[in-house]
């Protein structure tokens, strides 16, 4: 029996595989035994003496299941922990901050306020003078009178 190991290295490199992946069909072994060169390497692979079987991907089922049970209880009854445990006091003012900034930005694009209005109104914002961006648009109103 002559050994399949060099052929399988070779084979390997032909087709860009590592060696395991590699099947060869033991069964003709005389026509394994001739092949010596890329092309009569390529050429047994078109008469299904050395097979490449499809690479395994991973599955993603657990993935799948993980996802559905994420969907799951995210009602008020079904929170767990302190107020801020989901969402911290810093990105709710952050999120409550950018919201105000962007609504100035526009009444300043629109000219409904001056910029100095604008200028004084951002930094109540910064400060947390501005409690919502309903109370903001009431300050919008009163400096747009003032104006």
């Amino acid at each position: 029996m002559t050994n399949l190991k060099t052929k399988k290295k070779l084979a390997a490199r032909v087709f860009g595989v590592g060696k395991n992946r590699l099947k060869l069909n033991t069964e003709q072994i005389e026509k394994l035994d001739d092949a010596i060169t890329r092309g009569s390497i390529r050429s047994l692979k078109k008469d299904d003496i050395v097979t490449l079987p499809k690479k395994q991907g991973i599955s993603r089922g657990r993935h799948r299941q993980q996802k559905k049970k994420q969907k799951r209880g995210r009602t008020q009854g079904s929170k767990e922990g302190a107020k801020y445990s989901r969402l911290s006091k810093k990105n709710r003012w952050m999120i409550k901050v950018r919201a105000q900034r962007k609504r100035l930005k526009i009444s300043k694009d629109r000219q409904e306020i001056s910029n100095k209005s604008f200028w004084e109104l951002y930094k109540m914002s910064s400060s947390g003078g501005i409690r919502s961006i309903k109370h903001l648009n009431e300050l919008i109103a009163k400096h747009k009178g003032e104006n």
